[in-house]
């Protein structure tokens, strides 16, 4: 019996001295392991903020074993503009090998109460450790385990410097404390409100306010309103808006009766330029990002324009400059892509405008299908005639099945008379099935010749 325990207790020496040199080193936090470049973190949302909310997948890239640690404040970045950070609450501890990787589940708080809940699937970056108050009140929700939708009110407390009567709950020891701590951070007491037992719950909307403005506006606000018209959260202010579409996206946080309703209300100087009214059951539709568009065109004369993306009930949408000189002759504008998003099911066109009349257009394409039809297509050709006399400031356009000038192949140009073969290129986005019109005019804009051509 005794040369038995004496062999387990040999056996686990052995395993002890073996495994234990391994992780022999000091723990390192996972923020110094990425910025010593001896870990890598891929981070993903697993939807909503406050509890398990974030998976990572921590990877050892050195040549050493490496105890990581996730410490309480850790914070991670949205790749989301408009949704939430998160910030750890519980510290986790990683031990790896070298090309090890490992996979944790991470308690997490918001720290961005006027934006929206993280979808599933949002990639975050490893961003930054909390400072001061924040993270002294994260440090303590992990010592103290107090993963709740309290703990949740405190931080956002601790962040704007009020909402201390959002702090309450059925655990009195809890909201005392951390009415403590917020009360030190913000310098306002807690009062016998939030000292009242009573169930926590915090009801999250992901909302979005779309408006289409039709003139230059100057500091605009973006506020949202209770019922009674109180200030719940001002979201943006100061606002510099020049023409168009613009889609606000924002989240709605509150302990409030989760059928309480607010006012979005996008205004300036007091004047309501757009609102609505904010429920539990909102959500942020989808929008369409634009392809690629060519607009091609002939100006007779100088002129001051405007150019945009319009709706077929000529609204703007995206303004792209303003009160540009286009000199007379040929023009070429392309969109080669914007951030800019557009509403679904609606026809939107590249339209050149001078003092309210389209002098260019292009319709573009949102469907994918639909912007592969109409890609750019490159024309090549001859085009063929016989000038019975000299011709002074000819011009060879191509002229599309609107009368448009889509594209000048020479202008201004001295020709003498016989039989002539001119080679031309062209671009253009209206199909393989479009036709166009090559026409030779002389100086006064008659037409000496003329041959239509397919789109392909």
């Amino acid at each position: 019996m005794k040369k038995s325990l004496l062999f387990y207790l040999f056996s686990f020496y052995l395993l002890v001295s073996v495994i234990a040199p391994c992780f022999a080193g000091e723990p390192i936090s996972l923020i110094e392991a990425v910025k010593q470049k001896l870990a890598s973190v891929k981070s993903t949302g697993k939807g909503g903020y406050n509890g398990k909310c974030l998976d990572i997948e921590v990877k050892n890239i050195s040549t050493k074993p490496l105890e990581i640690k996730i410490l309480a404040g850790t914070i991670f970045d949205n790749t989301e503009e408009w949704q939430q950070d998160l910030m750890v609450v519980k510290e986790q501890a990683i031990a790896l090998r070298p090309q090890q990787t490992d996979i944790k589940s991470l308690q997490t708080v918001c720290i961005q109460p006027s934006n929206g809940s993280p979808a599933k699937g949002v990639s975050f970056l490893l961003w930054k450790m909390a400072e001061g108050h924040l993270l002294k009140l994260a440090q303590f929700i992990n010592e103290k385990k107090y993963f709740t939708s309290t703990a949740q009110s405190a931080v956002w407390a601790v962040i704007r410097g009020n909402g201390l009567e959002n702090i309450y709950g059925q655990d009195s020891l809890m909201v005392r404390e951390l009415c403590k701590i917020v009360s030190e951070a913000t310098g306002k007491l807690c009062n016998a409100k939030n000292y009242e037992s009573r169930p926590h719950q915090i009801t999250s909307i992901n909302t979005s306010l779309d408006v289409l403005i039709p003139d230059y506006t100057q500091n605009a606000t973006l506020t949202l309103y209770t019922r009674n018209g109180q200030v719940f959260d001002r979201h943006l202010s100061n606002l510099a808006l020049t023409p168009g579409f613009y889609r606000f996206k924002m989240g709605v946080n509150h302990t409030l009766n989760d059928t309480s309703t607010f006012y979005l209300r996008l205004e300036e100087d007091g004047k309501i330029i757009s609102q609505k009214i904010v429920t539990k059951n909102d959500s942020v539709s989808s929008l369409q990002k634009m392809e690629a568009t060519t607009l091609t065109y002939h100006l007779e004369d100088d002129v001051e324009a405007r150019v945009g993306i319009y709706d077929e009930e000529d609204k703007l949408y995206i303004l792209l400059s303003d009160n540009k000189l286009l000199k007379k002759g040929f023009h070429k504008t392309e969109l080669s892509g914007t951030n800019r998003e557009l509403p679904l099911h609606k026809n939107y066109f590249l339209k050149v405008k001078a003092k309210e009349k389209t002098v260019a257009q292009q319709k573009i394409f949102l469907d994918k299908s639909e912007a592969k039809k109409y890609a750019p297509i490159t024309k090549r050709g001859t085009f063929s005639c016989k000038l019975d006399k000299d011709l002074d400031k000819a011009r060879l356009a191509v002229y599309d099945e609107n009368e448009q000038i889509i594209w000048v192949v020479f202008s201004d140009s001295k020709l003498m008379r016989g039989q002539k073969q001119f080679p031309y290129v062209f671009q253009h986005q209206q199909g393989a099935d479009a036709t166009f019109t090559l026409r030779l005019t002389d100086e006064n804009g008659n037409v000496i010749a003329s041959q239509n051509v397919k789109g392909k």
